[in-house]
């Protein structure tokens, strides 16, 4: 396993404070805007923006198979 499965990995168990799904996507929306199209994400950027989106797939998939 890569060192950012890991940290993602540790990221996604850390028990953050739970936010709507419409929310976490503005979110992630807002952190892609901020970079323009060229540029490169540094570390943290890339990470805070994996986050979000692992969160939200999660979110979905409970949202399919809860239903």
């Amino acid at each position: 396993m890569s060192k950012v499965n890991i940290v993602l990995e540790r990221l996604r168990n850390s028990g953050a404070p739970e936010q709507g799904l419409s929310d976490k996507v503005d979110a992630l929306n807002r952190s892609v805007m901020e970079v323009q199209k060229y540029e490169l994400l540094t570390t943290n950027q890339y990470l805070q923006q994996m986050e979000l989106l692992l969160s939200i797939l999660q979110d979905i998939q409970c949202k399919v198979e809860c239903h």
